[in-house]
């Protein structure tokens, strides 16, 4: 029965009661304050724009931290809601007609589901959050009040009944991993992402800079060229600088506020290239593995002490073992071999 999973919903009861609730401590788990590392990142670059542009871009990046914060707040609210819902169904789970709790708890679990999956359109503020709570209380209340049977007796209703359990298991602890998978991508990956776009786009402001300064449009990037006309080339005055700052300040607020299938899109990318790059350079390991296999069995070292030798007056340094280390050669088969065989230098 649904009522065994009682003291489940309690703790997660409480652990939305942490993310509705608007404390420093919880706040910034399950929302990070990534706007700072905008801050610092920018500090390190020389752009030159005015004062108020750069307070301006650091307050809207501030805001949108703010509104992914609020977000999580307003998901905490409705699942705590959901979960207070779900222990008064459960309190009914004795009477006669249990099955209507049964479809009452699957309808509110729905209407939640399709809630948070359109979170940024119907969270936008606690007014918002206040009309989904009222509806949630509606759609709970409706098979417990009117006994339709279009409500009641459907192939969909009559499945989820069956998997009931699963469903309530999975409509409550997939919200927390998600936030939890949200805190990660934007303590994480955010800041690799970000430190990487930001140069990336202040190379094209660069870059771009200099072609409007030299008059050489071959420089100037395209998302810049379309903020100038041919006037404007053979004449750069602080107008066309205002434009072209507009521009940075765009593309940096674009860079600040990636969605997570962005971030997420770029550490796959990261890592399929390190996994590349490390499958591309396998090839020289393997050989020189290969190599120093076969010279740590070899009896005769006459060649390779003769390239000792030239390497010796070519460096000016006599480390036997350093030049071993460069070619790849056992040191220790070498200098057995020189003991022993007391080569002449030339």
């Amino acid at each position: 029965m649904i009522g065994a999973l009682s003291s489940f919903v309690e703790l997660f009861a409480a652990v939305y009661i942490t993310m509705a609730v608007n404390n420093d401590f919880f706040s910034q788990f399950w929302s990070p304050r990534y706007y700072k590392e905008m801050e610092g990142i920018l500090a390190k670059y020389d752009i030159k724009w005015s004062t108020p542009m750069r307070e301006s871009l650091s307050k809207e990046i501030f805001l949108q931290n703010e509104k992914i914060k609020n977000i999580a707040h307003y998901k905490g609210a409705i699942l705590l809601c959901l979960c207070v819902a779900y222990l008064i169904l459960m309190g009914f789970e004795d009477d006669k007609n249990v099955t209507t709790f049964h479809i009452s708890m699957v309808y509110c679990s729905m209407f939640v589901v399709i809630t948070l999956l359109f979170s940024n359109c119907l969270l936008r503020s606690w007014r918002w959050v206040s009309g989904v709570i009222f509806f949630l209380l509606i759609i709970t209340c409706l098979p417990l009040v009117f006994n339709w049977t279009f409500l009641t007796d459907n192939a969909f209703i009559n499945l989820a009944i069956v998997y009931q359990k699963y469903l309530l298991i999975s409509v409550i602890l997939a919200p927390a991993f998600h936030q939890v998978y949200l805190n990660w991508l934007f303590s994480s990956i955010y800041k690799g992402y970000l430190k990487n776009k930001v140069r990336e786009e202040y190379n094209k402001y660069n870059s771009s800079l200099k072609g409007i300064e030299t008059k050489n449009r071959s420089l100037v990037d395209p998302i810049y060229l379309d903020k100038w006309t041919d006037n404007q080339f053979s004449n750069v005055d602080d107008d066309s600088v205002t434009g072209y700052n507009e521009v940075l300040y765009a593309q940096l607020i674009n860079a600040a506020s990636p969605s997570q299938f962005c971030l997420l899109k770029s550490w796959i990318r990261y890592y399929l290239f390190k996994l590349f790059e490390r499958e591309k350079a396998s090839p020289n390991t393997k050989e020189q593995t290969q190599r120093s296999s076969i010279l740590k069995y070899k009896d005769d070292f006459s060649r390779e002490y003769s390239e000792y030798v030239s390497w010796k007056i070519a460096k000016g340094n006599n480390g036997l073992r350093r030049f071993c280390s460069e070619r790849g050669i056992d040191a220790g088969a070498m200098i057995g071999w020189v003991k022993k065989n007391k080569p002449k230098q030339d």
